[in-house]
């Protein structure tokens, strides 16, 4: 498997076609977890918990675009949306996930794929997917903007480890990567930066221990799922130690 984000076309992972309709008339009775971006947070990818909305009046926010920034973030389907669980395909090429190998009720077993719902504008800050994991994310409306680094960048990032967590926490932006700010961060000119825009019916795949940063050009509809196969299964068993 490739050690470098790919996006891929031409891939079915639904059984139906999904936009904010879809499911807004099969879970929006649901009351979901929602977060929002904190530039000064500590918190994963500086989302911090912001109160909780049904995913209709979400949805509807969102269409109006009065979401006020909110962010529908990660949100298990397994757990939370069984409605939703027998429509999903998971792509072949992630199919063989370790953690599905697991005794029912094993941490992280059933947490993805996880369901994600923005407005145009939001941003989830740099950071790295838990537990040396890879993942995938599947878009069906809107685009985002994707902001990767290597691993190997990581001390070149000014990463920062908070309460005692393995995973770093970065205060660059999309805008600290650029040439203009260098001088604020001047490791930065060391790193290898790779930018892409991910649009609807597209598949993409960001491999374990990559630094990541994505905006939502558009109001967006989206699933992603971590995974652990052959090629990362050595990253997260270090990063349980």
């Amino acid at each position: 498997m490739s050690h470098t984000p790919l996006i891929i076309t031409g891939l079915k992972t639904t059984t139906v076609k999904w936009d904010l309709e879809h499911i807004k008339k099969a879970i929006g009775h649901k009351v979901a977890p929602l977060h929002k971006s904190v530039s000064d947070g500590f918190e994963w990818a500086k989302l911090e918990s912001c109160g909780r909305s049904t995913v209709s009046d979400f949805i509807e926010a969102v269409k109006r675009k009065e979401s006020d920034k909110r962010y529908l973030f990660d949100w298990s389907i397994p757990l939370y949306c069984s409605e939703l669980v027998n429509e999903l395909l998971i792509p072949r090429y992630f199919s063989d996930d370790y953690l599905q190998r697991t005794p029912p009720g094993s941490l992280y077993r059933d947490s993805w794929p996880s369901l994600f719902i923005a407005p145009a504008g939001i941003t989830s800050s740099l950071h790295v997917d838990t537990f040396g994991s890879n993942f995938w994310m599947a878009l069906f409306e809107g685009r985002k903007r994707w902001l990767f680094f290597p691993p190997e960048d990581v001390p070149c990032l000014y990463p920062q480890y908070h309460f005692h967590s393995s995973d770093p926490v970065f205060n660059l932006s999309l805008e600290d990567s650029g040439e203009n700010s260098k001088g604020d961060y001047p490791l930065v000119a060391m790193t290898h930066p790779m930018e892409c825009i991910l649009e609807p019916g597209e598949v993409l795949f960001v491999p374990a221990g990559s630094p990541h940063q994505v905006e939502n050009l558009e109001a967006s509809l989206a699933i992603s799922a971590n995974f652990v196969n052959h090629s990362n299964i050595n990253q997260r068993n270090s990063s349980l130690l």
